[in-house]
């Protein structure tokens, strides 16, 4: 005897008995291996069953397309993000790239700099001794010497009158300011103070701001005297008028020489243009 022990049904064979277990409805139910339906509540009593009325069921079947519809929405927003994120690392590594740049060119410039500077100092020294030498061998400049009084006779004419005080400081620095085989021996060492130097009798270097020593020297000896002469002589007629042209070409820079004591700017600057080394 074979009785199911679910609903006490009797078969003739094991065979037909466990058939019986698998697919009466009845005897599932008593099991309690029903299997529901949680879009629609529809019960199946086996997983065959089961999926096969998933496959149909239009509640479950919208269900589903929701759910897959709301993972596309997910899938999208995640790309989205994925893509921002993406562009934020490209953002960030051109900027950092530019900086790199940046800095590298900084470095450079610094390191040009560096070797400039080096290159100033390796060759300050060389032309700093370069002058000192110049200096320590001038030749002694004797700015009480009689013959500056000839020398002005001699060379002093209208065309360093007709410059004013500049053709006068080139007078002094062509005439005056130089030893017998050309080289000066009064020099400009310092162009912002207007500073210049000579060697006096006794072979020490004085100074002498603002040429004022040489500009005494010069008005001392006749420069004065000497433009009045020329000047006049060039102008004055044979009948003793004067010519006005002649005059008023000659008369501002004649009035300018013969300010050098009061204020000897123009000739000074030109004095350091013929004599800085």
């Amino acid at each position: 005897m074979n009785k199911c022990e679910y609903c006490n049904n009797v078969f003739k064979t094991l065979k037909i008995m466990i058939q019986h277990q698998k697919r009466a409805k009845f005897c599932l139910t008593k099991q309690k291996k029903q299997i529901i339906c949680e879009s629609c509540n529809n019960i199946s009593y086996s997983q065959n069953d089961f999926e096969s009325h998933q496959n149909n069921c239009i509640t479950f079947l919208k269900s589903k397309i929701r759910e897959l519809n709301d993972e596309n929405k997910d899938i999208v927003y995640y790309q989205n993000k994925i893509e921002f994120c993406e562009k934020q690392l490209v953002d960030k590594e051109n900027y950092y790239e530019k900086q790199l740049i940046e800095k590298d060119n900084q470095i450079k410039h610094l390191q040009d700099q560096i070797v400039s500077i080096t290159k100033t100092a390796v060759s300050k020294p060389t032309t700093t001794n370069n002058i000192n030498n110049k200096i320590l061998n001038m030749s002694i400049l004797n700015l009480d010497n009689e013959d500056i009084k000839s020398i002005i006779n001699d060379k002093y004419n209208l065309d360093v009158i007709s410059e004013g005080q500049k053709g006068v400081a080139k007078f002094a620095a062509n005439f005056l300011l130089k030893d017998s085989y050309g080289n000066l021996n009064y020099v400009c060492t310092d162009t912002s103070r207007k500073i210049f130097k000579y060697k006096n009798n006794d072979g020490d270097l004085e100074k002498d701001m603002n040429a004022q020593r040489l500009t005494n020297m010069l008005t001392d000896n006749g420069i004065f005297n000497a433009t009045s002469q020329i000047t006049k002589d060039h102008w004055t007629n044979e009948d003793g008028s004067i010519d006005n042209d002649k005059f008023s070409t000659l008369f501002c820079k004649t009035a300018e020489i013969n300010l050098l004591k009061e204020d000897n700017t123009i000739f000074k600057n030109e004095l350091i243009a013929q004599t800085t080394i």
